[in-house]
């Protein structure tokens, strides 16, 4: 009875999406499955042609430096923001500026993250239930439904008319748009809107918690941050670093480019295990031997810390390392940072 209860709204939801799916398009011609699933397409996923490979080059540095000056004034609203108080939480003001930024390069608009101080919309809220990773891992007629029902309307309501849209700068949204005219077969409209809101959900508790551990490690190590304000201040002396900064200014900066990779190295935002496949010959591993075809993977957290690769004092916070290591050791050092 139990049984019975349970998978009963489970069939009947099944049904009902399989025939809405035939109603709404039984007048087009064709496979008569392609009426009711999208699962003819999976050659196009092992060919590569979805996912990727229409967006990734809005991805590269040359296209992300368009939006750069875009982000000046996000950059500042924060600057003005932190000014005004005595205390900061550097969590919440962290997670704040990096939903308004990505907010921002995704869809040339701004909610007021910033300067309402609050999640305006619920965006944070809904990356704290894990919500968006369960989802995501459900079978997609159910990801399909339940996600319409928590996309805020600051996203979803930006792509709905994307004619009358009125962008200060090239955004994400605008340059899918133009990836889905020059792909229309991989992807489609509404892959548009996804891809852009995934940018959103994906990256604001990466970014905001890598900034926050950033600080976090300064201020824990009075050493490290005395170096790269010396390095900082001397740059601005010299003139080679403006206000705002450009990412051709700091990506020069070696000290300040060390501590973004201690940092990312001792919190990695890859929370995950990440898999590789053994290839023809197969693989020895300590001690094991692993068939070729098997899935093997590692956490971030204990690649990071592997000491024959960063030292044996690599569950420290030394970014000196990433600048004293010789050709080769870096060489190994940015291979296994996952």
């Amino acid at each position: 009875m139990l049984l019975l209860t349970f998978t009963l709204p489970v069939v009947t939801l099944l049904l009902a999406h399989i025939i809405r799916s035939w109603f709404r398009l039984r007048h087009i011609p064709g496979p008569f499955w392609a009426k009711i699933t999208d699962l003819w397409r999976e050659h196009h996923y092992i060919k590569g042609d979805y996912g990727d490979r229409p967006m990734a080059p809005y991805f590269a540095i040359p296209s992300l430096l368009g939006m750069e000056s875009a982000m000046d004034q996000i950059q500042q609203e924060l600057e003005d923001q932190i000014c005004r108080r005595v205390t900061i939480d550097v969590v919440l003001w962290m997670r704040l500026f990096s939903l308004e930024s990505l907010h921002w390069i995704a869809f040339s608009n701004k909610l007021g993250y910033l300067s309402e101080g609050k999640d305006t919309d619920g965006i944070l809220s809904i990356l704290q239930s894990k919500f968006i990773g369960l989802a995501g891992q459900l079978c997609g007629w159910i990801h399909r439904t339940t996600l319409r029902f928590h996309f805020p309307k600051s996203c979803t309501g930006t792509a709905v008319a994307p004619s009358q849209r009125k962008a200060s700068h090239r955004d994400l949204l605008a340059h899918f748009m133009d990836a889905s005219q020059k792909n229309p077969e991989t992807l489609e409209e509404r892959g548009v809107l996804g891809a852009t809101i995934s940018t959103i959900f994906a990256g604001t508790d990466t970014t905001g918690t890598s900034l926050t551990f950033f600080m976090y490690y300064l201020i824990k190590h009075p050493a490290a941050l005395a170096r790269l304000q010396e390095e900082l201040d001397s740059a601005v002396r010299s003139g080679n670093l403006s206000y705002p900064p450009k990412w051709v200014e700091v990506s020069t900066l070696k000290y300040l480019q060390a501590v973004f990779k201690e940092t990312l190295r001792l919190h990695s935002t890859a929370r995950m295990s990440l898999y590789r496949v053994v290839g023809p010959e197969g693989l020895d591993l300590c001690g094991e031997r692993l068939p070729s075809g098997t899935n093997l993977g590692c956490f971030g957290y204990t690649a990071h810390r592997n000491e024959p690769i960063y030292g044996r004092d690599a569950a420290l916070f030394r970014p000196e390392r990433w600048i004293e290591a010789s050709n080769d050791t870096l060489l190994s050092m940015e291979r296994a940072s996952l």
